[in-house]
Parts: structure tokens; C-alpha cells; sequence
């Protein structure tokens, strides 16, 4: 370890010394925490570095969000769940939370980065589906076409890497579709009356998982637009919509 870290180190030790020993005091003076708390204004809050959570401007133009998406809605949301996964990241990065919390705050953390992931390819179907859309009916020359993409919402999100893939606008080996395809589960155990088993046993909810995930995620971010003007540009020259 260099000095650098050392230091780093020390000065995170100091600061949850003193997260600690303000719980204490207010134990101390009465105050049955969490059930009960002293009232604070925002600008009173322990506040999360500046910085670390990047600005929603800064996501739309990172990810080219309206330029891939050509949906402002979807952008927007998109970049504000970007935003959460910054906090997300911080919060992992900084805090040791202990007991079933730790588990289930991976859970949540997993599932927004899974969202985005999602989202970025759905909305890529929705986009080219919508150059195959004639008011309300679809090209009749779909059969067959290259070009060609259903409504978002016809597709399973297995049938949707498939598709992706098929046409160029991702590419990922089968491991990592395999991957996806496991995560996807743990994406769609957000509603807890419906999950069979205890959450806090369930041990894929984990920084490994979590990580796989900002990688894919950052994979697409570079591919994405590349693979979608390419698209765009044999789409344009071959089109034979009508």
C-alpha cells in the first residue's frame, strides 16, 4: 500500500469514527434512533460529495442518449437511473453495510443497473421499429426483411439479445447473453410477495454480479451508436419500405 492510499485510508477511518460517535451522543441524550431523530434542514444533511454523483446533462451526453434513442422520456429516465447508480456506487464503495441490508441494498443496485442495460435495448428496438411503422399499420414488405424490428413489447428479453444480435446492434458473446439471461432473473424479483425464497439468502446478490453489469454497461455505451448508425446507413440504401 503507498502513502497515498494510507492516507486515504486514515481519513475514512476518522470519518466513520465520527458518523459513530454522533449516533452514540444522541442515544446518550434520549433519542431512540432510528425510531426517533432530531428534525434537520437539507442544508443541515450530511452531504454526498459533490461530484460524485454526475449530472443528468452529463449521461444524455455520454451515452448519446437522445441520438440512440430518439426518445426524450426514455433518455431522461434512463440518465436519471444512471444517476442513482452513482449513489449506489458510492454507497458500496464507502459504507460496510452489514446484516441482510447488504444483500438486499446489492438487490436494488443490481436491478437499476439491470433497468438500464434493458432499456438501452428496448429502446433500440422501439426506434427502429418505428422507421418500419406507417401511421397504424407496419411496412408490408416486413417478411423476410432484414431491417425489420416488431414492437419492443413482442419481444422476451431473451428473443431481444437474439434479435440484436442477429442484426448487428450487439455483439456479445454467448457467455455473456447466458450471463444476462441469469441476472435477469434476479432483475424480476423485485416484487417481494411473489419471491420464493428469502432474499438475503439468495447469495448472487453481490458486488461480482453487480460489477459484470457495469461492464456490460459500459460495453454498451461505445458499441451502441457505433452498431446502430451502421445499421442505419445499409437500412437507408436498402430499405424497401412501403
Amino acid at each position: 500500500m503507498n502513502e497515498f492510499e494510507s492516507k486515504f485510508k486514515a481519513r475514512l477511518k476518522k470519518v466513520s469514527q465520527e458518523l459513530n460517535s454522533i449516533e452514540d451522543f444522541l442515544r446518550e441524550n434520549g433519542i431512540d434512533i432510528p425510531n426517533q431523530n432530531i428534525a434537520l434542514e437539507s442544508d443541515e444533511k450530511i452531504w454526498i460529495p459533490r461530484g460524485y454523483i454526475r449530472t443528468v446533462q452529463y449521461y444524455e451526453h455520454k451515452y448519446r442518449l437522445h441520438d440512440l434513442l430518439g426518445d426524450e422520456i426514455l433518455a431522461k429516465n434512463i440518465a436519471y437511473a444512471l444517476q442513482a447508480s452513482d449513489f449506489f456506487n458510492y454507497m458500496l464503495n464507502r459504507f460496510r453495510i452489514e446484516f441482510s441490508v447488504g444483500k438486499v441494498f446489492f438487490k436494488y443496485a443490481i436491478i437499476n443497473i439491470f433497468s438500464v442495460v434493458e432499456s438501452l435495448l428496448y429502446g433500440i428496438i422501439n426506434k427502429c421499429h418505428s422507421h418500419c411503422s406507417l401511421d397504424d399499420r407496419v411496412c408490408k414488405n416486413n417478411v423476410g426483411c432484414d431491417f425489420y424490428f416488431k414492437k419492443a413489447n413482442k419481444y422476451s428479453f431473451k428473443n431481444l439479445l437474439q434479435i440484436l444480435s442477429q442484426k448487428g446492434l450487439v455483439r456479445m458473446p454467448d457467455e455473456i447473453q447466458d450471463k444476462l439471461l441469469e441476472l435477469k432473473a434476479l432483475r424480476d424479483n423485485i416484487h417481494l410477495w411473489d419471491v420464493k425464497d428469502k432474499d438475503y439468502f439468495n447469495d448472487n446478490y453481490n458486488l461480482t454480479n453487480y460489477n459484470f453489469l457495469v461492464r456490460v454497461l459500459q460495453v454498451l455505451k461505445e458499441d451502441l451508436n457505433d452498431s446502430l448508425e451502421v445499421f442505419e446507413y445499409n437500412r437507408n440504401n436498402n430499405c424497401n419500405k412501403c
